[in-house]
Order: structure tokens, then sequence, then C-alpha cells
């Protein structure tokens, strides 16, 4: 079992009762949480830690968070003097500060060179995984947003997302580019699972209305633009009306409704599996972000599915890993309207589905079910 240690001032700090950390795809820090009964390990004596100090969680050879104490909690009871230690990543601060930056605006700058530029001033380093695509033509930030935020603009673009590299600084990475050679599997390595399927957030249909640019011949009514994309899942009348941000013809409007209804689906199938440990088979961190095959027969699951949040876990029960699973597409970038569309017309049908949809899958379970039910009835 790896050592947990806490660097505080270049003090080691071992012997906790409990931990737990965690990195997401949709956080941009990670977070953890360490629980000690400081009397019994250190004879009394209070820890010298404090909140704003730097800090870096480590288990064994393998760093999960390089940032700094948010909180320090004591409590005390007639046998047991406790302390709580939580803290985030150097790149927490990105996220909670505002933007600041002089002029503010860029012409022809790279991704890599924005985000750099943004996160410079608090001592986060930003690296590239892939590839950045062509420059930006202009780029401003808005007023009052975080780092965070305004990164978050630039990212969708590219079909990136911005993680935490456990190191202080963030990876700058497509998501599902790896298959974990790993397998989940029930009976196997798999503790626990569930899933959950919720179709409350689903809609019928996906109205999207907005503007194109006029021209000398289209102005007024003529500018106005309108698609329809159905979920055949849905089988209740449930429309959803949306008006666009941006402007775009018929193609974008299309592809934008068809965005909303994927997005939605994904959403809405999630699945949680608990292993013993921390590392896989290969004896590599559980880590957010890349692919890894699902076999939970007894949930109907057998594909692969993406790991959007790692919880490491070692207390009183033990040393686990709980994973939150779902189709990469619910991390589809929306679309913007310059880009590339073979979709045509203003309305148009969802088709069958994908091969991600757990959700159709668990629908034609339910329904073989159900005949095996009237068989037996009759």
């Amino acid at each position: 079992m790896d050592d947990i240690t806490l660097t505080v001032g270049g003090v080691n700090w071992t012997g906790w009762e409990s931990l737990q950390a965690s990195r997401s795809v949709d956080a941009m820090a990670g977070a953890f949480s360490l629980g000690l009964a400081n009397r019994v390990q250190y004879g009394g004596a209070a820890l010298p830690l404090s909140p704003g100090v730097d800090c870096v969680l480590a288990c064994g050879a393998d760093t999960l968070v390089t940032g700094f104490i948010d909180s320090v909690s004591q409590s005390l009871d007639s046998g047991r003097h406790g302390i709580t230690v939580s803290g985030r990543d150097r790149s927490a601060d990105i996220v909670d500060a505002s933007a600041i930056h002089a002029p503010g605006s860029w012409k022809g700058a790279s991704l890599t060179d924005i985000c750099s530029a943004l996160c410079a001033p608090f001592g986060v380093p930003v690296t590239l995984e892939g590839d950045q695509g062509q420059p930006f033509t202009a780029f401003q930030i808005q007023p009052g947003e975080s780092v965070a935020e305004a990164m978050q603009r630039l990212l969708k673009q590219r079909e990136l997302v911005a993680m935490p590299d456990g190191k202080g600084g963030l990876r700058l990475a497509r998501l599902a580019q790896e298959t974990l050679s790993a397998v989940l599997q029930e009976g196997v390595n798999v503790l626990s699972a569930s899933v959950t399927f919720d179709a409350s957030a689903r809609f019928s249909e996906y109205v999207v209305t907005g503007q194109k640019q006029g021209t000398d011949q289209d102005f007024g009514k003529a500018c106005s633009v309108r698609a329809t994309v159905r979920d055949e899942q849905i089988k209740r009348y449930r429309p959803l009306v949306i008006r666009a941000s941006q402007q775009g013809g018929a193609a974008y409007m299309h592809q934008r409704a068809r965005w909303e209804m994927t997005t939605r689906r994904a959403e809405g199938t999630s699945v949680q599996v608990t292993v013993q440990g921390w590392r896989d088979s290969a004896g590599r961190l559980w880590e957010p972000g890349v692919l890894v095959p699902v076999h939970l027969p007894a949930l109907g699951i057998s594909q692969s599915l993406l790991i959007g949040e790692v919880t490491w876990t070692r207390d009183a029960g033990g040393t686990t890993t709980q994973l939150t699973l779902k189709d990469p597409a619910a991390w589809q970038p929306e679309p913007e309207a310059t880009q590339k569309s073979t979709a045509s017309g203003a309305s148009s049908s969802s088709g069958s589905g994908t091969n991600w949809d757990l959700y159709v899958k668990q629908a034609e379970k339910a329904k073989a079910e159900g005949q095996k039910v009237k068989e037996v009835m009759a």
C-alpha cells in the first residue's frame, strides 16, 4: 500500500487516518481532504498547518495535488484531538480569480499563447497534448469573467479540456484519445456498481431558431432560420425551443439542435463503479479523460465508457477508487457557426441512436422483460 504524504514547508506529514482526493475532466483543479487524530499520532502537539500555505499531496511516487491548503479544521473530545485539512491544486486560483490582463485582447495568437498568458500571473504552467489548431483571429477577455471561464471559451472551439496535471499545472488535452488495457469487470475487480438512467432533461424535439446575416436580396423575415431535430426515443410530446446565441444558416441551426439532443442523451446516463485500490491492473493510477472497457452484465453494460471523474479514498473501510463513467458525447463541444456542416434542411429525425446510448439498451431490455412477464401471466 502506497504511503500518503502531505508535504508542507519541506516537512512530510504521514499517518493520515482518512483521505479523499478527486480529479475530473470538468474541473481545472483537483481537490483533497485529509483527516487525522493528531493527539495519537503526534503526542498531542498541533500540526503547523494553516490555510494558504503551499502543499504537495503524494501517493507513493505519484503526485495527486500540488497547490495550497484551503482550510484547516480542529475538533476536541475527551480522548481525541482531530484535524481535517482540505486543499486544491494551484490551478484553483484561475478558477476563483478574475482574468486581468493588459490590454486584455489578442490578435493572431495561438491557444497556448493566450492560455499561458492568462495563467502566468498565478504560476500555473500550461502544456498542450495534441493539436491546438490555427491561431485565433481575435480574442478578448469579457469583463468580470474568471481565467477559467475565458479559457473555456477558447478550449471549446478546439474540442479540448483543461485538466490538472497534479504538479500545479494544466494539461490541455482531447478526451477519449486512449483506451485502457484494464477492464472493469463484474465479479473480477468491481466491488460495486450502479447505473442511473434519467430522461427528465430530454425532449421529443429540439427546435433551434435564429438569424443569418442578411444580404441585399435576403433581409427581414428571410433572415430568420429554424431547424428541428427529433429524439425518437422520447415517445411523448415534449418540445424544447432554443434561441441560438450565434448567427448562422440552416446547417448550423440543425447542428446546434442535434448537439443539444446528443449531449442531453449522454448526460442522462451515468455509471458509478468502485474498485479496490487506486491503480489499474497495469499499475497506473486511475485518472479521468480516458476510455475504459466496462463489462457489467447484471446492469446490461458491455462497452467502453469515458472516465469523467475519479475519487480516491482511504479510510477505515479500506483503499478504493470510485469512477464516474459516461458516454463521451456528454463532453462534446457546442458547435460554432463557422464550423463546416454537411447537414441541410430545416427538419430531421435523430435516427436509431449511437452505439454509446445506454438508454436505448435499457429501454430494449425493459421491453423484453415486459414481454416475458406477459407470457408468464398468460
